[in-house]
């Protein structure tokens, strides 16, 4: 190698001498030929330019130095690069790296985009849910209108939650609970009526006996308690007051005799 620079430069000077003579030079003429000179012992150098033992994934750019291509690195350029371990990660969910470069890949669900990350593949459009739907993270979810529906094991319909048969209804002492789809409502109990009392709502007993909607007989009175009433026949009259009849004469002759004679002694 030594002996072919020589051989070069030799004849480069060689050929400036001969072409010096008989000519008037410049005071630039000097300085332009050393510049010539560089320019053709670089190209004479950088073609002879040699990398031992070569480099196998790249150009050999100087006396054992290489120029890697990407995904490969090393003095040789014969180490495949793991870009799937790097910092950043170039890829949102799944890296599997090749040789010489890398493969992102996508959870279910899920779907490529050209810059490497993933997107939704699955929508509300694509869901069939029985109320309304959201678009997350791990994909849409059918949501139920109100606190009293639960979402059914298939995931689109809702389930209606029996507040009053698991106890997590709360009604006052004086009502009992309605379950409704959804919800449930305190009622008041049977034989009480909602009224505005006292600058509250409260339930307050419903006379039946005044309002006329007892069911006691026509020949009964009828008597009112907390919540409900009481029949009682008539003087003259025998049965629960919900039945009456009328008693015959000869037994209320009796009675009345023995009512008049008094103890027996």
């Amino acid at each position: 190698m030594a002996l072919i620079l020589l051989a070069v430069l030799q004849l480069f000077a060689h050929s400036a001498k001969s072409k010096d003579r008989g000519a008037v030079r410049s005071p630039l003429s000097k300085a332009t030929a050393g510049e010539g000179r560089d320019q053709f012992l670089g190209r004479v150098f950088h073609k002879a330019a040699t990398c031992e033992p070569g480099c196998k994934f790249g150009e050999c750019v100087g006396p054992n130095k290489c120029r890697c291509f990407p995904g490969y690195t090393g003095k040789t350029c014969s180490q495949d690069v793991n870009e799937c371990g790097e910092k950043p990660r170039p890829c949102q969910h799944r890296c599997v790296n090749t040789h010489g470069s890398y493969k992102c890949f996508c959870l279910s669900g899920h779907m490529l985009m050209p810059d490497a990350t993933c997107a939704n593949s699955r929508t509300c459009a694509m869901t069939y849910c029985q109320y309304s739907c959201e678009d997350t993270e791990e994909g849409p979810r059918c949501l139920c209108p109100s606190s009293g529906l639960h979402l059914a094991p298939n995931g689109r319909v809702c389930i209606d939650i029996d507040e009053c048969a698991s106890g997590e209804a709360v009604c006052p002492y004086n009502r009992r609970c309605v379950n409704t789809f959804g919800s449930y409502y305190c009622k008041c109990h049977v034989g009480f009526e909602l009224k505005y009392v006292s600058g509250r709502y409260d339930c307050v007993d419903i006379n039946e006996c005044a309002v006329k909607t007892h069911t006691c007989n026509l020949y009964a009175n009828c008597l009112n308690t907390q919540g409900s009433f009481k029949c009682k026949c008539k003087q003259g009259y025998k049965g629960s007051g919900l039945q009456c009849s009328e008693q015959s004469h000869s037994s209320c002759e009796g009675q009345r005799l023995a009512a008049q004679a008094g103890p027996v002694l």
